[in-house]
């Protein structure tokens, strides 16, 4: 009965919480306590040499450190609906591990979980999701991981929300890294009606800061992103002719810096080729700075990208083979001296798929492009687009 530090009657009589003093390398004392709660409140310390397993409903909260060994390949093991995780801190010093995992099937998805103030610190993926469908992630604190903040992979109506991720990947070991990403693994349906919002990911300088491929109902809003290579991609997927188009995404009011790497861009909305368009986006009130090409687009259809704050280094917006674009009421700066990895202007189009076919409408822009031209049609683009109402100033150009 040790374990069992009751509280007084009135305060329990609804809820029955249990609370457990930490204890080194006791993983049987735990894992005995989470089986046999509903409720469970952990204080100190744990070092634990093997997975935890969640495998009932239950909550867990309190101020609790579990301090996972090195070749533990998964901390936390969530393998069931209706769990709350509140106020916990995960650790590894492993660069393969997943702190937090839960996964569940197509026909069984796990639901209904909640993931809420707490701390990870180290691993591959502090948070890996499979098949998880209305779910919430919220006010977590992330350091110092090696691929993924958040990782979310065949999931549906998920909140991930207010988290502040920081320092993915630092040293480079893989060429790919993630703040919060929204996925599926290939062969597996893709992820839907997501809310990124109001999340803060600094230091993923080789790679993306929030990402979806082949994502449909996706919003990215509100987030701060800083020192990364890429702020926002929102990309298809093609793997052995499975084709994965995004749809219906949403990305606004993110304010984007990006890291010192080449070829940065502050968001990217692509798809795979003229035959297969992504489509319906709509990127808007974003402000990106210190990119290469502040907003960069592919064979993608149906874009409203309006009213966003875009200082860029060698080009503003670079976009191949897209449709029915509008491109209305953007502010675009260039830096005084191009970054030279593209030409350097405002705007650079370059036709792709079959000839005079619509583009779109470039209006009532403001194109600040210094020395550098204001709007590029590379070589036969013969594509309709509508030019009106653009203020430019390339007033520095030798003429």
């Amino acid at each position: 009965m040790r374990l069992r530090i009751f509280y007084c009657v009135i305060a329990l009589c609804f809820i029955n919480p249990l609370q457990v003093m930490g204890a080194s390398s006791d993983v049987t004392r735990l894992q005995d306590a989470i089986n046999s709660s509903d409720t469970l409140i952990l204080k100190g310390k744990y070092r634990l040499d093997r997975t935890i397993r969640v495998t009932s409903p239950i909550v867990i909260k309190g101020k609790a450190s579990l301090i996972f060994n090195k070749n533990t390949k998964v901390g936390l093991s969530i393998e069931s609906s209706d769990v709350t995780i509140t106020g916990l801190t995960l650790m590894t010093k492993s660069t393969q591990s997943n702190l937090l995992q839960s996964i569940g099937t197509g026909k069984e998805p796990l639901r209904n979980l909640r993931i809420e103030n707490c701390t990870f610190r180290g691993g591959k993926n502090a948070i890996f999701w499979d098949y998880v469908d209305d779910a919430i992630i919220t006010k977590n604190k992330i350091r110092t991981i090696s691929y993924a903040g958040i990782a979310l992979h065949s999931c549906h109506r998920i909140i991930v929300t207010y988290n502040h991720i920081k320092d993915i990947n630092l040293d480079h070991s893989n060429q790919n890294s993630y703040g919060i990403a929204a996925t599926f693994h290939y062969g597996h349906p893709k992820s839907t009606d997501i809310c990124i919002n109001d999340n803060t990911v600094e230091n993923n300088p080789y790679w993306e800061a929030l990402d979806t491929h082949g994502g449909e109902r996706i919003e990215f809003c509100r987030n701060v992103v800083r020192n990364c290579w890429r702020g926002v991609a929102a990309v298809s997927s093609n793997h052995n002719n499975v084709i994965m188009l995004c749809g219906e995404v949403l990305i606004s009011q993110n304010d984007i810096l990006c890291s010192n790497e080449p070829y940065s861009n502050g968001i990217a909305f692509a798809s795979e080729d003229a035959e297969h368009l992504s489509y319906d986006w709509v990127i808007n009130n974003n402000t990106v700075r210190k990119a290469v090409i502040g907003i960069y687009s592919t064979y993608s259809s149906r874009a409203k990208v309006t009213n966003n704050y875009i200082i860029a280094l060698d080009q503003g917006w670079q976009d191949w083979g897209s449709r029915s674009i509008s491109f209305v009421d953007n502010k675009i700066e260039l830096a005084a001296k191009a970054k030279g990895n593209y030409k350097s202007c405002g705007i650079f189009l370059i036709p792709k798929g079959q000839a005079k076919e619509i583009f779109g409408e470039i209006k009532n822009n403001i194109i600040n492009s210094g020395y550098s031209e204001s709007i590029i049609l590379r070589d036969n683009f013969t594509y309709t687009v509508e030019q009106s109402g653009n203020r430019v100033n390339d007033s520095a150009i030798k003429r």
